[in-house]
């Protein structure tokens, strides 16, 4: 992901179904991604949509139970 980042891609471009890197991460708690998704820009208050999910990423990772990414989502929102 870092090396994507890098490349110049946009932290916060939506799959086909409306999904962002950022939602995908946090669903699926993947905290050391979501830390570099947030430090290249990407917002946690962005939603996503799309037939399956749809929200924000903070929803997504606490509705899942995923604790380390909540607090690196709340963390970013609280500044």
């Amino acid at each position: 992901m870092q090396a994507v980042l890098r490349a110049g891609a946009d932290p916060e471009r939506k799959d086909s179904e409306g999904m962002t890197p950022l939602y995908a991460a946090s669903v699926n708690g993947a905290s050391d991604v979501v830390r570099l998704l947030l430090a290249a820009g990407a917002s946690p208050g962005t939603e996503s949509g799309g037939p399956g999910p749809e929200g924000t990423p903070l929803c997504a990772a606490a509705c899942w139970g995923h604790t380390e990414t909540v607090i690196e989502l709340l963390l970013n929102l609280i500044g």
